[in-house]
């Protein structure tokens, strides 16, 4: 039985989110659940914005969605009330 991915990022873990631009093939070789240049991990399913946090220990995880910003702004809420 196959089972899908899941990825979870303590809040705790969050120094900041931003929304980026991804060109899957030139940075990460292609599409899927992949590593990038600069060690950034990421699930990227199609070229454009992504939702890309920085995490404590210089760790940073990236993923293609629609309305990366509104993402963004709502993580970067939450880290923020989290850190108090």
């Amino acid at each position: 039985i196959l089972r899908r991915p899941c990825f979870r990022i303590p809040l705790n873990e969050v120094e900041m989110a931003e929304v980026v631009e991804v060109r899957p093939l030139r940075e990460f070789g292609g599409y899927g659940i992949r590593g990038g240049k600069g060690g950034r991990m990421g699930v990227v399913v199609r070229k454009g914005p992504a939702l890309q946090v920085h995490r404590t220990g210089g760790r940073v995880f990236l993923v293609t969605v629609d309305d990366a910003a509104t993402g963004a702004a709502l993580l970067n809420t939450l880290a923020g009330r989290t850190r108090g």
